[in-house]
């Protein structure tokens, strides 16, 4: 039977990749499994990770690093806000790129992927694109998709109805 000792968590900071983050965390603590969180940061088209950044008349940072400085801290705060009472190893890492393709990439270094998902359905969906559905789709490990709370109210509310 194969063990879960290493779980996947990609986190962008909304409500929803929580919900995912603390499913992940629950499951972790049962199971004894350790826990790594990605972030996934996306160039916008016109600039790269590496362009310079002025940040004092005397001193240029790339992009890039400030980035990972600034989702650094996020990361350290959604942390210690919302598992602050877990004794569940962490570990996070930031890289730049496409979410799905690095998320993809990343997870044949664990025994499962569990993300937060937005639930869209239908056309938004098909405009909008999945990161979830695409992981779903590709990746080489089980893919837990845990919806976010009003999410999954919504839909049980939907289908009581």
């Amino acid at each position: 039977m194969p063990t879960l000792d290493r779980i996947l968590v990609p986190v962008d900071f909304s409500e929803t990749s929580k919900a995912g983050l603390i499913a992940a965390v629950k499951m972790a603590e049962r199971l004894g499994a350790s826990v790594h969180l990605l972030y996934v940061w996306t160039a916008p088209v016109f600039l790269a990770p590496t362009a310079k950044i002025r940040v004092t008349s005397a001193k240029t940072v790339e992009l890039g690093d400030l980035v990972r400085q600034d989702v650094d801290e996020l990361m350290t705060a959604l942390i210690a806000r919302t598992l602050s009472d877990s004794t569940v190893q962490l570990t996070k890492e930031i890289v730049f790129g496409d979410p799905a393709t690095a998320i993809i990439t990343a997870a044949e270094h664990f025994d499962l992927v569990v993300m937060g998902t937005h639930q869209r359905k239908g056309p938004l969906r098909l405009w909008l694109g999945s990161v979830a559905e695409k992981v779903v789709r590709l990746s080489p490990v089980p893919v837990l998709t845990v919806p976010r709370r009003d999410d999954a109210k919504d839909a049980a509310a939907t289908t009581a109805a």
